[in-house]
């Protein structure tokens, strides 16, 4: 009897024993995988952050918005949100620039094209729209989309890169890209019917657009190109002497005109 019990006290005390190990086993490897894994990514994390921050600074930034703009959706609220360009670091240390610009300007039924650089193939990308009723986002391709401008007002587009991770813990970079949709113009007049110039000259011209926060750019045409020639901004070159007309078109078939002596 005395033996028996001796045997069922060795066998529950051998499962105890096995059970500690396993649980200190187990400690002991998630402490040497996962806590210098996490202070490395720390520590890389915060040189990134830093870089980003000092280039930034040393970067002559000339798009003229505001690094953080109010967004709004015609609402009447807004949100601020920062456009700050963004530079970071992939995993194989090279330092990517994925968007060229920050921000772009478009009419209403007007599309234009996003696309990044520097992207890995094994980066996942998506692109969204913040206010569809604003803007149209279609996915082209995993680093490009196209956007449409729906009603005016200004919105983003959200860019979601996501990089393989280990362990299953991908890194998610947030990229906001800033879109205006503009309305169409609907009249177009020059401030002067008849400017007068001497040969060799040049003079930019002055039109009112209405309505007045349209941002269409009129097309420009000359009718004698012997006196005269007219940029895409709407300057005028003086070539020889004479007289010519200058028309200022907008999408809408309206038009402008205004008369050239050259001297």
């Amino acid at each position: 009897m005395l033996r028996a019990t001796s045997k069922i006290y060795y066998g529950k005390d051998y499962k105890k024993m096995i059970k500690k190990f396993q649980r200190a086993f187990v400690i002991a490897l998630s402490t040497f995988i996962i806590m210098p894994a996490g202070s490395t990514y720390a520590a890389e994390t915060d040189t990134a952050d830093k870089q980003i921050v000092s280039e930034y600074n040393n970067t002559d930034n000339t798009d003229t918005a505001s690094t953080k703009d109010a967004v709004s959706d015609g609402s009447g609220e807004s949100e601020d949100y920062d456009f700050t360009p963004v530079n970071l670091n992939n995993k194989y240390g090279k330092k990517q620039n994925y968007l060229d610009s920050t921000s772009d300007t478009i009419l209403v039924d007007d599309t234009a094209t996003l696309t990044l650089s520097n992207v890995p193939s094994d980066y996942t990308v998506s692109f969204q729209s913040k206010h569809e009723s604003l803007l149209k986002v279609n996915e082209l391709s995993n680093t490009s989309c196209e956007y449409t401008g729906k009603k005016s007002g200004t919105t983003y587009i959200v860019i979601t890169i996501k990089e393989p991770g280990f362990l299953f813990m991908s890194k998610t970079t947030t990229l906001k890209y800033k879109v205006t949709v503009s309305p169409r113009a609907v009249s177009i007049k020059f401030n002067k019917d008849k400017y007068t110039l001497s040969e060799g000259k040049s003079q930019q011209l002055k039109l009112t657009i209405r309505p007045s926060i349209s941002k269409e750019q009129p097309e420009f045409d000359v009718s004698n190109p012997r006196v005269i020639s007219v940029n895409s901004k709407g300057k005028v070159f003086a070539k020889s002497e004479g007289t010519s007309y200058v028309t200022a078109s907008i999408s809408n078939g309206k038009s402008a005109k205004c008369k050239v002596i050259v001297k």
